[in-house]
């Protein structure tokens, strides 16, 4: 997804591999979450349930790894580190909404 101020979200990255549609709600949800600081409320309208948590917990592990990755590469700003806070918060949010 590639979000820009006062601009519709435009998805960039087509990949042809069938995944359940909750996913990529979760993703989204995610995406918008850490890195556009979007709030929790988001969640909530995307019908937070049970099984749309363990795909926010899915989603957020998957960003957090390709950050992982990029920073082992070196490709990471210092800009970028800094999504690892955002990424603490989200996982204590995530973790405060357990059932």
């Amino acid at each position: 997804m590639l979000f820009s101020s006062g601009q519709a979200p435009a998805v960039i990255d087509f990949v042809p591999y069938w995944r359940p549609r909750e996913l990529a709600a979760a993703i989204f949800v995610a995406d918008a979450m850490l890195w556009e600081r979007a709030s929790a409320k988001l969640a909530d309208e995307a019908g937070l349930d049970h099984v749309f948590w363990q795909l926010l917990v899915r989603a957020a592990l998957r960003r957090l790894l390709v950050l992982d990755i990029h920073s082992q590469r070196g490709e990471v700003a210092k800009r970028e580190l800094n999504q690892v806070a955002r990424h603490q918060w989200f996982a204590n949010w995530l973790e405060s909404l357990k059932r």
